[in-house]
């Protein structure tokens, strides 16, 4: 398949700075097509550039972005004990989730009630080139727009055998919450819950698969 590449789309960051990504798609058709964010600490260098070729070959848009670890993702509420400055308990995400560094995917409105109830897992589909962490939160979002955080947690991978996409599961722990009729339910994705879970500081390239044979999922025990 033919691509072709759009250099240096500006991207807002939720500070003001202005950086700028290769965004790399296949040349015919008009869309939309799946999308795969490679985030990477800084450049966009050829062996990064060959990740995203493969993917638009493939029919998919590749996003190649560069991380920010000075400006890490400040954890939000949930089951915390911090300082005053980090509260614990349930809270808004809407700015967090419109950082450059946090992947957001989210459902259609409910036309029913669902009730969930005991252990909740997310499974990742991923590949990274060095020591990674992935942190996961669910959140209930209102018909305002309002994203209210339900559960979170993180795992982390070593990097030494990621050649291959493997699962990661994230633990959510448990809980019981009903989403109403008009509500979305919505995962968070991203590297660090500043200060509660870091990042390791290495670099290297972490990426999220799509793929039908190898979906990223949401596991939700159901009530019956």
């Amino acid at each position: 398949m033919d691509t072709t590449t759009d250099r240096d789309v500006a991207a807002v960051m939720c500070d003001g700075t202005v950086l700028r990504a290769d965004v790399r798609r296949p040349a015919t058709g008009a869309g939309p097509w799946p999308v795969l964010l490679a985030r990477t600490p800084y450049g966009k260098d050829d062996a990064l550039r060959r990740t995203v070729d493969r993917a638009a070959r493939h029919g998919r848009v590749a996003g190649l972005l560069r991380a920010r670890p000075r400006d890490p993702v400040p954890a939000r509420g949930g089951a915390l004990l911090l300082t005053d400055a980090y509260p614990a308990g349930p809270f808004d995400q809407r700015d967090i989730e419109a950082r450059h560094d946090v992947l957001t995917w989210t459902g259609r409105a409910l036309t029913a009630s669902l009730e969930v109830a005991g252990r909740m897992t997310a499974v990742l589909t991923t590949t990274s080139d060095g020591p990674a962490a992935w942190v996961a939160r669910l959140c209930d979002v209102h018909p305002d727009g309002t994203s209210i955080n339900l559960a979170d947690g993180v795992a982390r991978t070593d990097g030494s055998a990621d050649t291959d996409p493997q699962d990661v599961r994230i633990d959510l722990w448990s809980a019981a919450h009903v989403f109403r009729p008009g509500r979305r339910i919505r995962l968070q994705v991203t590297a660090f819950a500043h200060p509660r879970w870091e990042a390791p500081d290495s670099p290297g390239t972490r990426r999220i698969h799509h793929a039908a044979a190898r979906p990223s999922r949401l596991l939700l025990p159901v009530a019956e």
